[in-house]
């Protein structure tokens, strides 16, 4: 939210094209990703988990698409849930924002599994390894053509995302919504 009050609609749609090549990135690297979650995963964080092929949690763990509560659309987190377990949900989880536990997360298929606190860097090393045994030209292959046929959503996604942001920035309520939201916090914080 630091971030958000400084942004403008002619800057805004840099910070989301190098957010789009990162998780090109990940979607596109022939070896595994894994992430071991561990506290919240919101906005962001739930964004790259679900670019990754192995994601390992926690009871405690919650995960949320935040943003229209900040008053930033959602976009590109609305098309990797979408993508992840469904239209229904992720319109729901992207327009309330709900903060989601990560055994409701596994129950949909987007958390591989939920292991006690000490057990979640070992448990997501074991399976990202366990993905990295197999031969490497048929992991590799198997990898890219799952994010070729995305590419096109994808890609659309981003230059939506670029467009929506940049008009969202205009109004100033994603600015707004952030110094309010900063400003309250410090005022709890004295």
């Amino acid at each position: 939210l630091d971030e958000a009050q400084a942004f403008t609609a002619e800057t805004i749609g840099g910070h989301f094209r190098r957010l789009g090549r990162l998780y090109q990135a990940i979607r596109a690297l022939p070896k595994p990703v894994g992430f071991a979650l561990n506290g919240v995963a919101a906005g962001f964080g739930l964004q790259a988990a679900l670019h990754g092929d192995v994601r390992v949690a926690h009871p405690g763990v919650t995960l949320s698409q935040p943003e229209v509560r900040a008053g930033i659309p959602s976009v590109m987190g609305l098309w990797i849930i979408m993508e992840s377990i469904g239209l229904p949900r992720a319109v729901e989880l992207s327009l309330t924002c709900r903060a989601v536990p990560a055994a409701e997360w596994q129950a949909w298929g987007a958390v591989d599994a939920v292991v006690p606190p000490e057990h979640v860097l070992a448990e997501t090393l074991a399976r990202v390894r366990a993905l990295a045994a197999k031969p490497a030209r048929a992991f590799a292959a198997s990898k890219l053509n799952l994010a070729r046929l995305t590419q096109a959503g994808y890609d659309a996604t981003i230059e939506a995302a670029v467009r929506i942001q940049a008009d969202a920035f205009r109004t100033g309520e994603p600015q707004q919504v952030a110094a309010a939201f900063l400003s309250a916090r410090a005022e709890k914080n004295r």
